[in-house]
């Protein structure tokens, strides 16, 4: 089997575990909107000088309205759907406290995070330096198991460069969390508008994608192909169907996005499982599928015809060649069924604990969640955005209130389709 790269791994679930129940409000919540909510503010300047782990701050005791992000209470366990339901009040003096919090940051003057790749994600950066210059923001553009791999062992040995991370939701409650590297968000964000529930689909803490809804917050509110093919070389009259891509004839004509751990492979195929089941996963990889770590080379591929279908592939790279009239007849596949579409939580937020610029990250995060940050993510990457008073993205993009969808399986609750996905590859894919 062709192959560029690996990793990652766990247990098998249910399928009509995540259907039923608890999952299908939390699709609700996707697709609703609701009302009120306010922002706790995150820093006296110096006081969010190191994020305390999320252990730490677990046990420590409330501080107030005003309590820095280390000292900030977290309640254990809390679901997102909990927090959803209770309203934090503004801070009545919540501009001097952003006033402050921007003063300190400019003296710092550097930012770093790591970013999620494609020059699509460059773009939006750009913004937030036009709108602070004097913070001077570097961006590594490191998938996100690649960016756990790099930063646990940086940790280990005491060394903490890193303010926050911009990447799939994976990553964040599979690799940062459970390694205590992660603060809670809501302790940074001063600007009430961001936690004003009527500015997001579902209210603002539907967007939290980890179990306690505190650390890895979701902003992207789309739905993606989960299979792209090019027209050009494989009419509909020749496949039409997810389903079909196990027959024989198309082995040879694929690649994937490893699915071997954390990113879109493990997503997409976490996917498949909850809607067809780990046999139809099973039978799709022993149609031995180029593998690849290189999202522009995946879509590379299927432009030129050389795997003309690709498993998997990013839904920000291919617009990148489109824009400049390259693969204008790459598709997606069945993308008016479950098998063809998912819901989609790849754009996650979040703080990392003892970070070295602590009022530049703080300014950054309320930035990326602001009307100004969300309408500038709209228009670099061209997906739609949780939030509801910026320009939506492509027609085809946002989730249509009345279609059905399967839940997210970016969920931390629904990890362990993704889980099995990434288990059943690796015991295949070698």
């Amino acid at each position: 089997m062709a192959t560029t790269s690996a990793s990652n791994d766990h247990r098998r679930g249910s399928r009509a575990a995540a259907l039923g129940g608890g999952l299908a409000a939390a699709l609700s919540l996707l697709l609703t909107a609701c009302g009120g909510g306010a922002a706790a503010p995150a820093s006296s300047a110096a006081a969010t000088a190191t994020g305390a782990s999320p252990s730490a701050a677990r046990s420590t005791a409330a501080a107030g309205a005003s309590a820095p992000a280390s000292t900030a209470a977290a309640k254990p366990a809390a679901s997102a759907s909990t927090q959803a339901a209770q309203k934090v009040a503004p801070a009545a003096d919540w501009q001097a406290q952003w006033d402050k919090t921007v003063a300190a940051a400019k003296q710092e003057g550097a930012l770093t995070i790591d970013l999620n790749p494609g020059d699509l994600y460059q773009v939006w950066m750009r913004d937030f330096q036009k709108a602070y210059p004097e913070i001077k923001l570097e961006a590594p553009q490191l998938i996100g198991r690649d960016f756990v791999a790099r930063i646990l062992p940086e940790r280990q040995a005491g060394k903490f460069a890193w303010d926050a991370y911009i990447g799939g939701s994976e990553s964040g409650t599979g690799g940062l969390k459970p390694a205590g590297a992660l603060d809670p968000l809501q302790p940074a964000l001063l600007l009430p508008e961001i936690l004003d529930d009527s500015k997001w689909v579902g209210g603002f803490a539907a967007g939290f994608t980890d179990k306690e809804g505190q650390y890895v917050y979701d902003v992207e509110g789309d739905v993606i192909p989960t299979v792209y093919i090019n027209r050009d070389v494989i009419p509909e009259s020749q496949l039409s169907r997810i389903e079909d891509l196990t027959d024989p004839k198309w082995r040879g004509k694929m690649s994937i996005f490893d699915p071997r751990g954390a990113g879109n492979g493990a997503a997409t195929g976490g996917h498949w499982i909850m809607a067809k089941g780990a046999d139809w996963w099973r039978e799709l990889l022993n149609q031995q599928p180029a593998v690849t770590l290189d999202r522009r080379q995946q879509i590379e591929w299927v432009i030129r015809g050389q795997y003309p279908i690709a498993l998997a592939g990013s839904n920000t790279v291919l617009p990148e060649f489109q824009n400049q009239g390259v693969g204008k007849n790459v598709k997606p596949l069945g993308f008016d069924t479950d098998m063809g579409r998912r819901l989609n939580q790849s754009v996650n937020i979040a703080l990392i604990n003892k970070r070295p610029h602590p009022n530049a990250a703080a300014v950054f995060v309320n930035w990326a969640l602001s009307k100004d940050g969300q309408a500038s993510y709209v228009n670099a990457l061209q997906e739609s955005s949780r939030r509801l008073d910026v320009p939506k993205g492509p027609a085809e993009t946002p989730p249509q209130p009345h279609v059905k969808y399967l839940p997210s399986v970016n969920a931390e609750a629904n990890s362990h389709f993704v889980n099995d996905a990434s288990q059943i590859a690796k015991e295949i894919i070698k």
